[in-house]
């Protein structure tokens, strides 16, 4: 379930005017894909820090990464800075 899904988070994001979201945590495939998918939906910048999410296995979280980075940049935590 998307972490915009029935909750205040897009009002909240949009009041601080933040258009960039960095993205992290676990299931890859799930949670985490379901916010993506959302947060670029919703015309967000978004990034995904890929050794800041996890899954079930790492078979599982490698195609989770592959196919977020269609829609969205996947960085590392080191590389995070450099944005």
């Amino acid at each position: 379930m998307s972490a915009f899904y029935a909750t205040s988070l897009e009002a909240i994001l949009r009041a601080n005017k933040i258009d960039r979201l960095l993205i992290a945590g676990v299931s890859s495939s799930w949670a985490v894909h379901s916010a993506v998918r959302d947060a670029h939906d919703r015309d967000y910048e978004v990034v995904v820090v890929e050794d800041a999410c996890a899954a079930a296995s790492e078979e599982e979280h490698l195609a989770a990464m592959r196919l977020m980075a269609h829609i969205t940049h996947v960085t590392t935590s080191h590389a995070v800075g450099e944005l």
